[in-house]
């Protein structure tokens, strides 16, 4: 994304969005200076200004990218940023200033209107992925007669030296978090004292619930008693205590951190960039393929020059809980994609709909009644389409926090593998303390 970024911003300044404001601060920092620090290059490769972009700060944006004088500009911002500049009707302050849009987590494409928006800009679109495939079964968006794919496989990074590789162990671990904190510790220190690790290296201990992200930190702190680990621990619901390493969200200093234990349940997944994350201790596995290889994802980073062999990340699984055959899945769709021509198996557009209504017979007997095969096309298709009549009403107490409901909202429609769709703050008139009904 840097390199490409800073490329094409020699004709036009470049847009790159992303799901959410940490990755924001985060490629931020690698399109100024620690990507290009990273692989050695010139100061000549960084782009003259990074800049982000806010809707309260649209205007200033657009009158900075007409002054720019020929300078390379990457502004970065949220996928909800572009999506709040569309509703409060300023996007065309950006149409025109912008001359690529590069998406960060591709497989986290929005929905219809997002594709309105930025098909709005009419410039080349790019989306980025490590992870090649959706886990919520919609379509990609994209056009098979104006789309290029360049795929890189998981072995062959590995072969380049341009990630870790992965092991991933399964064996009998004990079931109650105080015995798994002590087995763990023991693991842990092995790895470090046969020269794997070294002590600056981090595990990452997924749980799957709050009461067992906290009693893991509890059961970890303890065990360790006077050592000087330490242990951090994540999750929304959380009452945010720094010195006590608890927190309701990602710290934004977590790479430069301490503690050498991170515990969590769904925060860890996405957006982790530290070197020093080589650990992965599955005390309760995940539910799905998906959030388990973006989990390990975190533990590939290259900590040395690119090219040289790094040592494989650790996984450590319960023993029968197949996460090893788990993983090998993901290997063998990687393997596939390679030979599918260098791309990965995507759905993709209105086609895939229209083939499965064209293979339904034209007349067939269904729920008591002779029918014909459906025409989407016909505008009174409604008229076959019956929904159940149901509305739920609760009651809201007075001390009711609509952004703790929110986030145990965006908690579990991440254990169900699905997406938060874009929103405005109309979404929000309807109970919050600060937008009266």
């Amino acid at each position: 994304m840097a390199t490409i970024a800073r490329q094409r911003a020699q004709n036009r300044p470049v847009l790159v969005v992303c799901p959410s404001a940490a990755l924001v601060e985060q490629l931020t920092a690698q399109f100024e200076d620690r990507f290009w620090d990273r692989i050695s290059a010139g100061s000549a490769w960084k782009p003259d200004k990074v800049w982000n972009v806010l809707p309260s700060d649209v205007e200033k944006l657009a009158q900075r990218l007409d002054e720019h004088g020929g300078e390379t500009i990457v502004v970065v911002g949220t996928v909800q940023a572009i999506q709040q500049i569309d509703a409060d009707g300023k996007i065309d302050r950006l149409h025109g200033r912008i001359g690529t849009i590069l998406f960060d987590e591709g497989h986290r494409e929005p929905a219809p209107s997002w594709a309105r928006v930025i098909r709005g800009f009419a410039v080349p679109t790019i989306l980025f992925s490590a992870t090649p495939f959706r886990g919520d079964l919609k379509i990609f968006d994209v056009d098979d007669d104006h789309i290029h794919f360049h795929f890189l496989g998981f072995n062959d990074a590995v072969d380049q030296g341009l990630i870790r590789g992965v092991e991933v162990h399964e064996q009998p671990l004990p079931a109650s978090a105080q015995d798994y904190a002590l087995a763990l510790i023991a693991k842990v220190d092995a790895l470090t004292a046969e020269g794997r690790f070294t002590a600056a290296n981090k595990v990452i201990i997924r749980c799957d619930s709050e009461e067992s992200v906290t009693e893991m930190h509890q059961s970890l702190t303890a065990a360790l008693d006077d050592r000087t680990d330490g242990v951090l621990a994540i999750h929304h619901n959380f009452p945010e205590r720094p010195d006590d390493g608890i927190f309701d969200a990602v710290p934004r200093d977590l790479t430069t951190r301490p503690e050498r234990f991170l515990v969590h349940q769904y925060m860890l997944i996405e957006g982790i960039d530290d070197p020093r994350c080589t650990m992965l201790a599955l005390y309760e596995p995940f539910t799905n393929t998906r959030m388990l290889v973006q989990q390990i994802g975190r533990l590939i980073r290259h900590p040395g020059a690119i090219g040289e062999t790094a040592e494989p990340a650790y996984v450590l699984a319960p023993e029968g809980s197949g996460i090893a055959s788990e993983w090998n899945t993901f290997l063998t769709f990687d393997a596939a994609s390679k030979a599918n021509g260098n791309k990965p198996f995507v759905r993709n557009d209105a086609t895939i709909l229209e083939n499965l209504i064209a293979a339904l017979p034209t007349l067939d007997y269904v729920m008591g009644r002779f029918r014909e095969r459906p025409d989407l096309d016909d505008p009174g298709l409604h008229e076959d389409l019956r929904f159940p009549s149901a509305a739920v009403a609760f009651t809201i107490e007075p001390d009711f926090d609509l952004d703790a409901l929110e986030k145990a909202i965006k908690a579990e429609l991440v254990r169900e593998d699905r997406h938060e769709g874009p929103r405005t703050d109309d979404c929000r008139r309807c109970g919050s303390p600060r937008w009266p009904p």
